[in-house]
């Protein structure tokens, strides 16, 4: 196998709750948190769980796995509280409808990499190929389509793809920042505590190989992971406009429609931000 092409684009954490955690001890609440992925992608919300941050500012976390596009779906029913998502599939639900909402942004940038087989020297030699992506709508098959008809090829045409495997927000204002709170705390975990951020990475990774985690981590903490998880306007829309060449509901639409950055901007004007990176 070989990388044919390099992919970026932005991961973000993103709030998309329609209810509220439930009570379950004086000072704690059960809070649902999904991801789609056990990549190093949501390598924050990882260290913040093994640091037992959310439990500092009153969560008792449960971390769900729910596979690719489907988990906005699971959200949306109701059955999650938080959830981490990239910033394409995210955007795809919100200009379709969905009650979804921005609040912080932990990566800029998503490493994505198409693997060919090693007798594939080319673009043009992927006509009449078969490429796997998770799901139809997850970013694999969102980021793929727009590269395959730059390359001029049509998806499922020329090149088979194959699948493989606010509301709530402005209502629970004091819980969203805690949760932030944890999630800001938890990256600078994350980037100053490498065993942390190693031993976080092998439980909800999967990974054993010590090597192969220890570049991960070294990776990820010195190219992607911001120290500082605030939301690039620009960012979100040069998602937009990549959604745009697929789905017309998306054009026109501004970056402002699907974030909020009050948030953030509170906790940096009250001083919790510099407290924790002085």
């Amino acid at each position: 196998m070989k990388v044919l092409y390099s992919l970026g684009l932005m991961c973000f954490l993103a709030l998309i709750s329609l209810n509220a955690p439930e009570a379950i001890a004086a000072t704690l609440a059960r809070v649902r948190i999904g991801y789609p992925s056990p990549s190093a992608n949501f390598y924050p919300l990882f260290a913040t769980k093994e640091a037992n941050l959310f439990e500092k500012y009153g969560f008792e976390p449960e971390m769900i796995y729910i596979q690719g596009v489907q988990l906005i779906a699971v959200h949306v029913a109701g059955q999650l509280d938080f959830s981490s998502v990239s910033g394409l599939v995210f955007l795809q639900a919100s200009v379709e409808g969905s009650d979804l909402i921005l609040l912080a942004s932990s990566n800029n940038s998503q490493p994505m990499k198409l693997m060919v087989h090693s007798g594939i020297t080319g673009p043009k030699e992927l006509k009449g190929k078969t490429v796997a992506v998770t799901r139809f709508g997850s970013l694999t098959d969102l980021l793929l389509r727009p590269v395959l008809k730059n390359w001029g090829l049509e998806p499922q045409k020329d090149v088979t793809l194959l699948q493989i495997g606010s509301k709530y927000s402005n209502s629970h204002r004091e819980v969203v920042l805690r949760f932030l709170k944890a999630y800001i705390e938890g990256t600078h975990r994350l980037l100053t505590d490498r065993e942390l951020g190693i031993r976080a990475l092998r439980k909800y990774g999967g990974v054993n190989d010590r090597e192969l985690l220890a570049t991960t981590y070294d990776l990820f903490t010195s190219r992607y992971t911001k120290k500082i998880p605030k939301i690039n306007p620009k960012a979100v829309e040069t998602a937009l406009s990549l959604l745009a060449e697929s789905n017309p509901k998306a054009r026109g639409r501004k970056a402002e429609e699907f974030m909020d950055t009050s948030f953030m901007d509170e906790l940096e004007s009250t001083g919790f931000i510099k407290s924790v990176w002085p």
